[in-house]
């Protein structure tokens, strides 16, 4: 019985070990997700700011906007 947890303490450990030892050197992001993120970080800055006009520029022509609710 007691072999069990200790087993499964020691695979934790090595898989923990393993995960520490990996490289974490950070990679350079590549354009299209920077691209998206600061999309998305200029379209919150107009919600938060209520700018209709920044927020429109998102939108085509012709969009349709349904909220969780269905309408």
């Amino acid at each position: 019985m007691k072999k069990r947890p200790i087993t499964i303490v020691g695979i934790g450990y090595v898989l923990l070990s393993a995960a520490l030892a990996a490289d974490t050197s950070e990679k350079p992001a590549p354009p299209e997700a920077t691209s998206i993120t600061n999309q998305a970080a200029e379209y919150e800055k107009a919600y938060n700011a209520g700018d209709a006009k920044a927020l429109a520029q998102y939108f085509t022509d012709d969009a349709e906007y349904t909220d969780e609710t269905g309408n």
